[in-house]
């Protein structure tokens, strides 16, 4: 005869000292919602593979009727797995990687509930949230595995059985950018959803450049590697066009070899803003651009943005760069009650007339990359002349590289800004054409910042 469950319902409205109350409806019940296949002891998941992983929940889980149940740890909301030993060996069973607060308890199989012989059971491992026992299986015997929630917990369970000792690796070699190189020292982390334990998701390179992760969880893993004395920029283990590539252990006893990777030389880039007095100048944004197809492009690089702003001597630096050819923007604009203009290295007016920085394995540390920040005259105010209908022309030398602000008042006394522009060539006049019912008896004006 089936053994009763007992569902639980939570009332939040009954708490007392911040204990929430169960009440529990013996008999058969009406569940609340539909239970796993193997909520009962009776029903077990049948498991024929060793090793394996599982994917299972214990969400609307029920448990056994009170007075039978053999529930260790405070555990409840059970979910039942039968397994069948073929050999004799040292087996583990854990719930590492499930996201919830789990007890793991293994029985030998029997009929009758409240008689079974437990083999093992635990509660907290690793990080104190998932289960592991160890046990010693007997070939041609049958245990249940029972997965509880702890004290009422429930979520999505990862069950995983295999030989005990057996683990899952990746390694590989860590070399400087001649391919040829070791490298020593050098952090290595292992990036997936299964980081429930630190400890073993970093490693550091030997003295022969080999690293090597063992006990990781079956799943997939980007490898990430940082020199921590920064001679090199931070790599991913990737194809020759930069792609990530994840590495994947499929099974318990996975082994991925030969994840190597050779790093790129760390470009740097350092120097010092000055007024044109001589005197250190804060807060100018530095910024980078590379050759890229013929183009210059703003440089960007997995995790880091590559710009600095000055600091109060003065000073920035600019890391991570690869081997390549680099062009350096100075950003003006205005600082404390002076404006500033652009300036490109060295004393550039414009992103295309700037000097390059070629940087190369054996030459990537560019220091003096010094600039004067040139001083922008006060804006000129000039008014346009309506000249036609829906049309007003201002004549003014228009300069190329110039910004000009376009403003517009209707009463005299308050201006409005309505847009602004950069020239990109010389002109000898400015038009506005505009529909004149949408701005009647309006008046028009462009500040010019030089």
């Amino acid at each position: 005869m089936s053994n009763k469950k007992i569902y639980s319902l939570l009332l939040p409205q009954f708490r007392f000292f911040g204990i929430t109350l169960y009440i529990f409806l013996s008999g058969v019940g009406l569940p609340l919602a539909a239970a796993p296949a193997n909520d009962c002891f009776e029903s077990p998941t049948l498991i024929n593979n060793f090793p394996v992983i599982l994917s299972a929940t214990n969400k609307e889980a029920t448990m056994e009727t009170m007075l039978y149940e053999k529930s260790p740890h405070s555990g409840s909301a059970s979910i039942w797995f039968e397994w069948t030993a073929q050999t004799s060996q040292s087996v583990q069973v854990d719930t590492l990687g499930s996201d919830f607060d789990t007890v793991l308890a293994v029985w030998l199989k029997g009929s009758v509930l409240n008689a079974l012989d437990q083999v093992a059971s635990n509660n907290d491992a690793a990080d104190g949230k998932q289960s592991l026992v160890t046990f010693e299986a007997v070939a041609g015997t049958t245990y249940l595995i029972a997965v509880y929630g702890y004290v009422g917990n429930t979520g999505n369970v990862k069950l995983t059985l295999k030989r005990e000792g057996d683990t899952t690796e990746i390694s590989g070699k860590v070399t400087a950018p001649d391919g040829v190189t070791p490298l020593a020292g050098i952090i290595i982390d292992a990036m997936g959803e299964s980081m429930w334990d630190k400890d073993i998701n970093r490693v550091t390179s030997a003295s022969d450049g080999s690293y090597t992760f063992t006990r990781l969880l079956p799943g997939s893993y980007t490898i990430v590697f940082n020199d921590p004395d920064d001679r090199y920029i931070p790599a991913t283990y990737s194809d020759t066009d930069g792609t990530v590539i994840e590495v994947s252990l499929a099974a318990p006893d996975s082994k991925v070899a030969n994840i190597d990777v050779s790093f790129k030389v760390n470009g740097k880039v350092s120097g010092t803003v000055t007024t044109p007095d001589g005197l250190p100048l804060s807060g100018v944004s530095v910024r980078v651009f590379h050759r890229v197809n013929d183009l210059w492009e703003p440089y960007e690089i997995v995790y880091y943005v590559m710009y600095d702003d000055t600091r109060n001597d003065g000073t920035y630096s600019l890391y991570f760069l690869q081997p390549g050819t680099y062009r350096i923007l100075f950003e003006g604009g205005l600082i404390g009650d002076i404006a500033y203009r652009n300036e490109y290295y060295n004393d550039a007016p414009t992103l295309d007339a700037a000097q390059d920085i070629v940087i190369t394995n054996q030459n990537h540390l560019f220091t003096g990359i010094d600039v004067s920040m040139g001083i922008l005259p006060p804006p000129e105010i000039i008014d346009f002349s309506r000249t036609a209908p829906n049309r007003y022309t201002m004549n003014v030398d228009v300069v190329s590289g110039h910004t000009y602000r376009l403003l517009n008042t209707l009463d005299l006394d308050e201006w409005f800004y309505m847009r602004s522009f950069t020239a990109s060539s010389d002109e000898e006049e400015l038009t506005i054409d505009f529909d004149e019912s949408k701005f009647p008896e309006s008046f028009w004006r462009i500040k010019i910042d030089r």
